[in-house]
């Protein structure tokens, strides 16, 4: 990989420093790699007379000057940018959200937003030509029908806001996690497959895949063999959808268990699984990167924002990850739209469920910009109608709608 990249030195090309070029590579795929240089001021000095064309220059040592042609950074404010978008710093990632004291990098949101007036880009070149955004669908299967646990998950989220302080928010949410207690006992996966078969999209759904090692109380408890599943896999097979792996958080930490985990699912469903997302995005930055690498999986979405929609780690583009000595990578589809940030920790209501969704919809289609979305299929009774509602808009804006494995085509070197 480091040969991608015209280097002074190859020892100054990391894993960080890949996933860094990368970003840019997804903003402008048609980038060479002359384009890309790194190394110390003097050697950027004489390799960047006279340029025709746009170069991304990494200075090792001090910075040359930008031009109409150049955008130099130094090599420790690549690193930054890096470890911002791919969480390198955390240990232990649970979900991105304000609760776990995440906040938005407004660093990198800035510098995101000078390269594209640099490369004079008025979308995000990977959106494809004829199209006014992208919209990459997915649902993570976590409840087949509702159970006890479910229930009773409803009154800890009550008890998160105590916990902050919250007290204003637990008595005002009190009647919606209340009636939660209550909801219907079936989820709406089947029918969500029949709107998307109606709309002829397709979509990736995430399953759990549950061994021994990941029988814990807080994983998903149904089982692959259950006919109510094998149902809706020829369900999501017979729409030319994916059928994708919603790994343990114990996997993340042990390839062992995420290789058992990807093989179950592989033999239920018999479909080849290139996809990852690690169930409530409960993952580790200096361990499992090398692991969803090991276990040969193409893409992760295990980046996700929890609790609101925000830009998580400039979440609008794609970047990839790579195992430690740099050989490898696997592509990060990083999610900031989910239906359980708004139904769970917000706690709204039909009316301000939809009006929040519309806005973050308008927001991708005014700017051109990629948006990941997660469903549930959460048993409410308007749930399945606000559906149709978003896929149809979405149609009607000019979207792209499509699952990830269906969208990787487009995005391969």
């Amino acid at each position: 990989m480091k040969s991608e990249f015209i280097a002074e030195n190859q020892s100054d090309i990391d894993s960080l420093i890949l996933s860094f070029f990368s970003l840019i590579k997804f903003i402008n795929p048609n980038l060479g790699k002359d384009q890309f240089l790194i190394g110390t001021n003097d050697w950027l000095v004489s390799k960047t007379k006279n340029v025709s064309k746009k170069l991304i220059c990494v200075c090792t040592d001090g910075k040359i000057k930008n031009t109409e042609n150049i955008f130099a950074i130094t090599k420790d404010e690549a690193l930054y940018f890096a470890k911002k978008i791919t969480l390198a710093e955390k240990l232990n990632v649970k979900g991105i959200s304000e609760i776990d004291n995440y906040k938005e990098d407004t660093k990198l949101v800035d510098f995101i937003s000078n390269l594209k007036i640099f490369f004079n880009d008025k979308k995000i070149s990977y959106i494809p030509e004829g199209y006014n955004g992208l919209l990459l669908l997915s649902h993570d299967i976590d409840y087949i029908q509702t159970n006890m646990m479910y229930r009773l998950g409803r009154i800890y989220y009550l008890l998160i806001y105590l916990r902050l302080g919250k007290f204003k928010m637990f008595f005002q949410n009190f009647i919606h996690f209340s009636k939660q207690v209550f909801i219907e006992k079936d989820w709406k996966h089947v029918k969500m497959l029949e709107i998307e078969k109606e709309f002829n999209i397709t979509s990736s759904w995430f399953f759990f895949s549950r061994i021994t090692e990941n029988k814990k109380l807080f994983n998903p408890n149904y089982e692959l063999k259950n006919n109510m599943v094998v149902d809706l896999m020829q369900k999501i097979k017979n729409n030319n959808s994916e059928i994708a792996l919603h790994a343990s958080p114990e996997s993340a930490f042990n390839s062992i268990i995420l290789n058992k985990e990807k093989a179950n699912l592989a033999s239920y469903s018999n479909e080849v699984i290139s996809g990852n997302r690690h169930h409530m995005g409960r993952f580790n930055p200096k361990i499992s990167f090398d692991i969803w690498i090991e276990n040969e999986f193409e893409y992760d979405a295990s980046f996700l924002a929890n609790d609101k929609f925000m830009d998580i780690t400039s979440t609008k583009h794609f970047f990839k990850i790579f195992n430690t000595s740099g050989n490898k990578s696997i592509i990060e589809f990083p999610t900031q739209w989910m239906d359980v940030q708004y139904l769970n920790f917000s706690a709204y209501d039909e009316k301000k469920f939809k009006s929040e969704t519309f806005k973050v919809i308008d927001n991708a289609y005014n700017n051109n910009q990629v948006l990941s979305m997660n469903w549930h299929g959460v048993p409410y009774k308007w749930y399945t109608d606000v559906y149709r509602e978003v896929i149809d808009y979405c149609i009607q804006k000019g979207f792209l709608i499509c699952g990830y494995r269906d969208y990787l085509e487009n995005i391969k070197d």
